[in-house]
């Protein structure tokens, strides 16, 4: 019912634009996104950690958020970036057979609506007790960060147009987070 394009069945790959125009995040949702902002200079007014402790805030306000089960940050980069955002041992993203350029690029959402009707997918999401996944592409050059951040939920139609828009709006604040985080480490350090 959202696709734009269904890239294999039971897979939908959605315009962003397409998910914000179909419904309006509700604005109390919205003030984790300011709650994140706030974590760059904090009470102590110190810079978080690494690059990775900036992600892992990522992961959690995108996982309050949406209500969702899960967050995960997959890096598509290549070389030191790959090592340095890996994710936990023995975790992969379970929508990387399916996205594309258009979702790397950050103007598409990649949703699947109920993991137990998708071929490839339907061991791991019973293994998993997976219902619905969702995935939207993370870049922020300055921080040197490109990569998917998949959502994970135990439902299936977990993920509402309520949900798909406040997802999309997020994906352009994360990105901006890690770009002004990235910016305020260089000017610390310069």
């Amino acid at each position: 019912p959202f696709a734009t394009v269904s890239p294999a069945p039971g897979i939908e790959r959605m315009s962003r634009s397409l998910a914000m125009a179909r419904s309006h995040p509700p604005t109390a949702k919205l003030a984790l996104l300011q709650e994140l902002e706030q974590t760059l200079l904090g009470e102590s007014e110190a810079l978080p950690g690494t690059r990775r402790d900036l992600l892992r805030a990522v992961e959690d306000t995108a996982r309050e958020l949406l209500d969702c089960d899960e967050a995960v940050f997959f890096p598509t980069g290549a070389g030191s970036q790959v090592q340095a955002y890996a994710p936990p041992a023995g975790e992969y993203s379970l929508l990387s057979p399916w996205i594309s350029e258009t979702v790397l690029a950050g103007d598409d959402l990649l949703l699947c609506p109920e993991v137990a009707r998708v071929s490839g997918l339907f061991e791991e999401g019973a293994r998993r007790n997976l219902g619905s996944l969702a995935a939207v592409a993370l870049r922020s050059e300055a921080a040197g960060i490109t990569g998917v951040l998949e959502l994970r939920a135990g439902e299936a139609n977990f993920f509402s147009p309520a949900r798909l828009a406040r997802l999309s709006l997020a994906a352009d604040q994360f990105s901006a987070f890690l770009t002004r985080a990235a910016r305020l480490e260089d000017l610390v350090f310069v």
